[in-house]
């Protein structure tokens, strides 16, 4: 009996988000991905596929040329067929034609710049797939690409007949997909040599057989306890032995060799969505628990089997619905996208143009289990690209454009004077998205609200053993200058853990947009309104209107006209919260003269003036006030999957008192400075 064969394709793709600490990069290129490279090298005459984002061979390019000139070596040899990418790794399925079209086309650019080669296949970030990326590859003069084996037994093909490669294509442009042996992601690199190879054997066993095995390059000697396990155990040496070893019936190979030589398995629609991990963590944490619970229930069954594959939640917008800050992002970068589209050509639409897709990377948009959009300095890539290519495609004068910019529903307010911008949401508690003054390009905003995350957190860790705040989670969206009305005696800890019990009904809550415009002095000027209850023993109705001004040197002026509208007096505080992302180095907040510690809750009875300082970030944020009030803050923390805490940023909550009788009404100012030090 003929001896039946394996065709084998491996793929690892190399990916760093656009903004990542330098010295992450250099180890990841230094201690991770040069060895492999290295490994791959040794193991002639095996073969091989890489792939990489931008992030990481712009790096390679400047600080690792070595590893650069190793593999245009191994790519002429042939021992190495280059994947391409959307070069700053967004996720295509979210972006239109044109974006995608320029993402891919940079990739290739770089390569044939480089090699002098196009790629024919990409890879295709988190496994995000949608009926229309068939065109979009066609017409980038790409073939195929890689999807995880599940998604073609969702589409309804028999699980022993998802091999080799299959072909979809949409409004008639053709695409080959290979099928990612999931099997063989499980075996590789954490199993042992010998249960891979025997279970190459028994898919020979069924006859000849084409099989993708496509992976992380991360896995492979960057993630934690990987270099152990991979690199110095001597176990990638082993791997790749032990497949020249048997390379008389399992054959390494390329993708286009395969397209040359294997007939198609036959045609393919794929359901669109998002790899199985990614639709569990894009649902709400009550939501993911549900469904993990259920499929714990399900795998016990013997014949889980069958089920499984179809058992699928979640999408990639779902992150945007889950993570307000995602949303704002991202609606940020497709209307500038848009404007940038808009100028003439020349130099200023480029570097335009590429900061908007350096913005597209998608780790700062979604949360996993470590990182992603809880990774601050991620966020402030994101935000710093936005607001330059703000400042490239700003109109000449001042403007305050009205439109629903986040796509909630409500209309909000773009304020432009120049450097300076703000983003005035009034759904959002009658608060700011985004306040930013040049020449650093800085959100002084960018903080992040803390979610319920089952993946965050740790049993052991005991509420004493955590930093203030670590463990708490917000009630809704934070936002710039929302509204509380507050409890005299309240403490910045229960501010903190929400314990205090806001009495009011503003945080949060919509505001109506009662104007928008621009002065005669150029400034940007936004007035909202809500009228809302505050429970003080009894019930008043309260109506309170801000009025939000940025002048055209970028300073925000905050104007609260409060009434009291019933026949009961008021007695309470009424408070501003401002959330401010700036965590750089030697981060600080000084108050009433008094310099306190970032990472701890701290409160100041009667103030008239704070600070907020990032040295790292160059950016200091002065608040004054027209009459002294107390004055809270607190750090905002999450705690990661290891323990760990990481600081999103942090809530200064300033007050004011209020004693009004039945139908009286007060009025107080509040003016913040952004100062580049």
């Amino acid at each position: 009996m003929a001896k039946k064969n394996i065709r084998l394709q491996i793929a690892f793709h190399h990916h760093q988000p656009v903004g990542n600490f330098p010295g992450v990069m250099e180890d990841c290129c230094r201690l991770g991905y040069l060895p492999l490279l290295r490994a791959v090298e040794r193991a002639a005459p095996l073969k091989f596929h890489c792939s990489y984002s931008g992030p990481v061979l712009e790096h390679l390019a400047a600080r690792v040329p070595e590893y650069l000139e190793l593999l245009e070596r191994l790519v002429r040899e042939g021992r190495v067929e280059i994947l391409a990418a959307a070069h700053y790794e967004p996720i295509l399925a979210d972006l239109d034609e044109e974006d995608r079209a320029l993402q891919i086309g940079a990739s290739l650019d770089w390569w044939e710049d480089r090699l002098g080669l196009r790629p024919k296949g990409l890879w295709l970030a988190e496994g995000v797939w949608e009926d229309s990326l068939a065109g979009s590859l066609a017409r980038a003069g790409l073939t195929h690409t890689l999807l995880a084996k599940e998604r073609f037994i969702q589409a309804g093909i028999p699980p022993g007949r998802v091999q080799g490669h299959f072909i979809t294509e949409h409004h008639g442009q053709a695409c080959r997909i290979f099928p990612v042996e999931e099997g063989l992601q499980r075996l590789m690199p954490f199993g042992q040599v010998d249960d891979l190879l025997q279970y190459l054997r028994r898919q020979a066993g069924r006859g000849d057989a084409v099989l993708t095995f496509a992976d992380n390059a991360e896995r492979w000697g960057v993630w934690p306890g990987t270099r152990e396990r991979v690199l110095d155990s001597g176990y990638l040496d082993e791997l790749f032995g032990r497949l020249r070893e048997n390379s008389d019936w399992i054959q390494t190979g390329h993708f286009t060799e395969v397209l040359e030589r294997v007939p198609s398995s036959g045609r393919c629609g794929l359901p669109p969505g998002v790899s199985k991990e990614l639709g569990i963590w894009s649902l709400p944490d009550e939501a993911r628990t549900s469904f993990q619970q259920a499929r714990q229930n399900l795998e016990v069954r013997f014949d889980a089997d069958q089920f499984l594959p179809y058992f699928r939640v979640g999408s990639w917008a779902g992150f945007r619905v889950r993570y307000r800050e995602a949303n704002w992002m991202h609606q940020m970068g497709a209307w500038l996208m848009r404007r940038a589209r808009g100028l003439g050509a020349g130099e200023k639409r480029e570097r335009a143009l590429r900061l908007l897709l350096e913005a597209q990377c998608n780790t700062a948009y979604w949360y996993g289990t470590a990182g992603g959009i809880y990774a601050p300095h991620l966020r402030e890539a994101v935000w710093s690209r936005l607001l330059e290519a703000r400042a490239l495609t700003a109109p000449p004068g001042p403007s305050a454009e009205r439109a629903d910019w986040d796509a909630d529903g409500a209309e909000e307010v773009m304020g432009e004077t120049g450097s300076a911008a703000a983003w005035f949401v009034p759904a959002a508690g009658g608060g700011l998205a985004c306040w930013s003054r040049g020449p650093v390009p800085v959100n002084v905003l960018n903080a992040m609200t803390r979610h319920q995350e089952s993946t965050l957190g740790r049993a052991d860790r005991t509420i004493q053993e955590r930093p203030a705040g670590s463990g708490e989670v917000d009630r809704v969206d934070r936002a710039g200058f929302q509204d509380l009305f507050l409890k005299r005696q309240a403490t910045a800890e229960e501010l903190s853990s929400g314990a205090s019990g806001d009495v009011g009904d503003f945080y949060g809550k919509p505001y109506r947009l009662v104007d928008a415009g621009v002065e005669k002095n150029g400034s940007v000027r936004v007035v909202a309104e809500r009228a809302g209850g505050v429970q003080v023993g009894h019930p008043v109705l309260v109506r309170l209107r801000k009025t939000l001004t940025l002048a055209p040197d970028g300073d925000l002026e905050v104007v609260f006209e409060l009434s009291n509208e019933s026949p009961m007096p008021l007695h309470t505080v009424h408070a501003v919260e401002i959330n401010f992302g700036l965590v750089g180095e030697a981060a600080a907040l000084s108050c009433a003269g008094q310099t306190h510690d970032a990472g701890r809750a701290w409160y100041e009875g009667l103030a008239r003036d704070a600070r907020v300082v990032s040295g790292g970030q160059g950016i200091q944020v002065r608040l004054e006030w027209d009459e002294a009030g107390p004055v809270w803050s607190y750090p905002l923390f999450v705690t990661q999957g290891d323990g760990s805490t990481v600081l999103q940023g942090h809530a200064c909550v300033v007050g004011r008192l209020l004693d009004l009788e039945a139908g009286a009404s007060c009025r107080w100012v509040l003016k913040a400075t952004i100062v580049t030090i």
